[in-house]
């Protein structure tokens, strides 16, 4: 009578089913988790379609420019907002709350968090998640995605900056703000 095999490597290799409850249950439960979150991935960012991002009119020197999707505008986006808010990370006054309380990479405002936090609809985020730039960048993607779901890298940044209610093409400070923006894309 043949021994039971005691890892699932064994008993593929030996091609006799491996009869461990607990495991099977725990991959179970792991098959299910990863199609949930895969799930809900593509619903927060609009699944694995490239959506195309307003590009010139006309072709530059022959070169077709490429197709961007939503995750590569939005990482030119954090790129961008990095660079302009705290240097990419080398100015240390982003470690401390500035005069309208922004703080962390992306200087980020406690209105800003709690706008980000209605819109996954519940307390996703705390204050000291503005200090991570990947907690950042989520709650940013989140506002702009709310706001912008089909917006240009201008309207995003801009929305970034003033908010939903003053991020108007004729804004001022809206556009001297895009001006520090465009020289990081």
């Amino acid at each position: 009578m043949r021994k039971a095999p005691t890892t699932v490597d064994q008993a593929w290799l030996n091609g006799t089913r491996y009869e461990n409850r607990h495991n099977s249950i725990n991959a179970m439960a792991l098959g299910l988790s990863l199609c949930i979150g895969g799930f809900i991935a593509g619903l927060y960012v609009a699944g694995s379609k490239p959506v195309p991002v307003q590009t010139p009119e006309r072709v530059v020197g022959g070169v077709v420019p490429p197709v961007l999707t939503i995750t590569d505008e939005l990482t030119i986006l954090r790129d961008a907002l990095y660079a302009v808010e705290s240097s990419s990370g080398t100015d240390k006054r982003m470690l401390t709350p500035g005069p309208a309380g922004e703080l962390g990479p992306l200087q980020i405002t406690d209105v800003f968090l709690d706008d980000a936090n209605r819109i996954v609809g519940y307390r996703c985020w705390t204050s000291q998640d503005r200090l991570n730039l990947a907690k950042s960048t989520d709650m940013m993607e989140a506002v702009v995605l709310r706001y912008y779901p089909h917006g240009t890298i201008e309207q995003r940044s801009r929305l970034f900056h003033r908010g939903p209610s003053k991020s108007a093409q004729n804004d001022k400070h809206g556009d001297a703000y895009w001006a520090k923006i465009r020289k990081y894309l």
